[in-house]
């Protein structure tokens, strides 16, 4: 039976320790917790940027449900 999960979003200004703390409770919940890829189509601004970055099109089929994306390492 499907068990909806909770999803936990973390907001606040440029160095707030958005990303310290979800890096802290995924090592505390590895088991539990699963960290949604964030999927872009804008250019790459650092080579620190934690996205997807994909083409319109592709984001497109994400949208329509006709493409899959996987990410093995964060």
């Amino acid at each position: 039976m499907y068990q909806p999960m909770p999803i936990f979003a973390f907001c606040g200004p440029s160095r707030s320790g958005r990303s310290e703390l979800a890096e802290k409770l995924l090592s505390f919940y590895p088991e539990a917790l699963t960290k949604w890829q964030q999927v872009t189509t804008r250019e790459r601004r650092s080579i620190h940027d934690d996205y997807l970055f994909i083409t319109p099109t592709q984001y497109k089929a994400l949208e329509a449900g006709k493409l899959l994306t996987c990410r093995t390492h964060f």
